[in-house]
């Protein structure tokens, strides 16, 4: 990895990060969190890709804030069931 050697720390700091956060949003196209939805052209005339998250994402991050505890306190049974049924886990009667 090559580093700037003029400039500020934040933009070598950058410069380093920049590879993993690539590798990070082709691994979110990959399992269709995200997808390319725009190219914008930066004032450094480099192309950027603006993307769109999807439903699931959003869900991922809604999960990741919400306590489950909560959230089964919260459910009445109809919406149980149907949480079941997305996740297709089998109700023993």
């Amino acid at each position: 990895m090559q580093h700037i050697q003029t400039g500020n720390q934040s933009e070598r700091i950058q410069a380093y990060t920049l590879p993993k956060r690539n590798k990070r949003i082709k691994a979110l196209v990959v399992l269709v969190f995200v997808n390319e939805a725009a190219f914008k052209i930066t004032k450094a005339g480099l192309t950027a890709s603006i993307y769109n998250l999807y439903a699931k994402a959003y869900l991922a991050l809604l999960l990741k804030s919400i306590v489950m505890d909560d959230l089964l306190l919260q459910m009445g049974d109809l919406t149980a069931f149907a949480v079941l049924e997305a996740l297709a886990v089998p109700i023993a009667e």
